[in-house]
């Protein structure tokens, strides 16, 4: 039957509640077969005839799960559940069956409800309901959408002062701590977004270490994890490693415990992971460790070199490691890297990667330049050489002069260590390359006009007059 065409006086609404009840469920029997349209058509006939006509409390929670239910059967991820006329006595309603409702189905169904609308229905009604059910949760198929709410209230940024005060990061998240852990399968991934969520926000010191003491219970599972047997799933270790980086940028993670509790060890164990998306938020999480000054002798930059070539198809990983590899650079690191393996390695592995790659690996090489205490023919062998070119063709004015500056002075360098020579040799090659369109093309650029002039003062004894003029 076509339910778009229903008129509210098919079903009489008059009666007891129990056939009330037997006309709803009828009414509703074969709604799995109907259309998205008819489906809101007979939603909206089941709040204005039950949820806001009907006398009966039990009548109207049965009515409120039946949509709940009906809701479910959305199409497309229309979210059906929104496009209801929902209004205060609704919410009161959803609010008064979450508090005080003995049947569980019930406290379920409208407490999932609540959490699946928009914020904008959200208020303090609600937010005491909650605060009240967590701190008398007795089932814990509570858990999943009181979290869903709690999360959705802390994502309201105007009311959190407010939120704060009812739902309190650490109450909720002692409460919350041994249900979870005894069910970390079926609850750990809300869980551990939930307290993402917390570490996004500015918090408390001890806030950050009492979360960081929740995630050390986990520590001893992806310590001895392999990619084939861990209770912790490649979503549930991404919220990890990003509640850490979190609480790294706020600088409220304890860094004693931190080492105490052995995390660079496990960070290392997440970045040994077969899966590419373990990998990646784990290497991120390294960086940020390593920029807290906290692992400075733990990292080398041959295990990162390590991670990038083993993995040269995949640009977050590349990028990361580079990042990774940036922040512990020194004179000394530099020297190493320049007579490794791997710095040999590097134009192969330019000419192979993606265009974000490549913006990452060339400023890589500058800023090795400038730390760089050994002779500057290191950097300006024809394979360099032909990353610098490339990349000053597709580069922004910012990354043209995060290049070309490094670029400039390690040719003057080579000017100063081999003579004219040598530089001689080197400027060729490049004006061989078209620099010289580059060169002119830096001139034009406002941002860019500096190095522009620098370069064309450098080639102008190897250039006829007329083929270059600076403005």
């Amino acid at each position: 039957m076509d339910l778009s065409s229903y008129k509210s006086d098919v079903i009489d609404y008059s009666g007891s509640p129990s056939a009330m009840k037997n006309k709803l469920d009828f009414f509703l029997e074969d709604s799995a077969q109907q259309t998205p349209n008819a489906i809101i058509v007979m939603l909206n006939h089941l709040f204005s005839q039950f949820i806001c006509s009907a006398n009966d409390y039990q009548l109207k929670s049965n009515a409120l799960m039946k949509i709940y239910g009906l809701g479910h059967l959305e199409k497309n991820n229309l979210r059906l559940l929104n496009k209801l006329p929902i209004n205060d006595d609704v919410i009161i309603l959803l609010n008064e069956i979450v508090r005080d409702d003995t049947n569980i189905t019930n406290v379920l169904s409208a407490a999932t409800i609540l959490a699946s609308l928009s914020t904008r229905f959200l208020n303090v009604f609600t937010l005491e309901t909650v605060s009240l059910r967590l701190k008398n949760i007795n089932n814990v198929l509570l858990v999943t959408p009181l979290i869903n709410l709690i999360h959705n209230f802390y994502s309201i940024e105007e009311e959190r002062s407010e939120i704060v005060q009812f739902l309190p990061i650490g109450e909720v998240t002692n409460i919350l701590s041994n249900i979870v852990f005894e069910n970390f399968i079926k609850f750990g991934n809300i869980f551990f977004k939930m307290l993402y969520t917390f570490c996004s926000i500015p918090h408390s010191d001890d806030d950050g270490k009492l979360i960081f003491e929740e995630l050390s219970k986990y520590s001893f599972s992806i310590m001895n994890m392999t990619d084939s047997k861990t209770i912790l799933n490649p979503s549930d270790l991404k919220y990890f490693c990003w509640i850490l980086i979190k609480m790294f940028e706020f600088k409220t993670i304890p860094l004693n415990l931190f080492i105490e509790k052995q995390f660079p060890k496990l960070i290392t164990n997440l970045m040994h992971s077969l899966n590419i998306k373990i990998k990646e938020n784990s290497i991120l999480l390294a960086g940020f460790a390593i920029k807290s000054g906290i692992v400075d002798d733990y990292f080398d930059s041959n295990f990162f070199f390590d991670l990038i070539f083993k993995n040269k198809y995949h640009d977050r990983i590349i990028t990361s490691a580079f990042w990774c590899i940036s922040l512990g650079l020194c004179e000394e690191t530099v020297q190493l890297i320049i007579h490794s393996e791997y710095f040999q390695m590097i134009p192969q592995l330019y000419q192979e990667s993606s265009l974000n790659a490549k913006m990452e690996i060339a400023y890589f090489l500058s800023e090795l330049m400038v730390l760089s205490t050994d002779p500057p023919i290191e950097f300006l062998y024809t394979e360099f050489l032909n990353i610098y070119l490339d990349f000053l063709r597709i580069g922004t004015p910012e990354a043209i002069n995060k290049i070309g500056m490094p670029l400039y002075g390690t040719i003057i360098d080579a000017l100063d260590f081999y003579g004219s020579e040598c530089t001689e040799h080197i400027l060729h090659f490049l004006l061989d390359n078209e620099f010289l369109e580059i060169v002119q093309q830096m001139i034009e650029d406002e941002e860019t006009n500096e190095i522009g002039q620098l370069f064309s003062k450098l080639l102008r004894p190897y250039i006829i007059e007329d083929d270059i003029t600076p403005v």
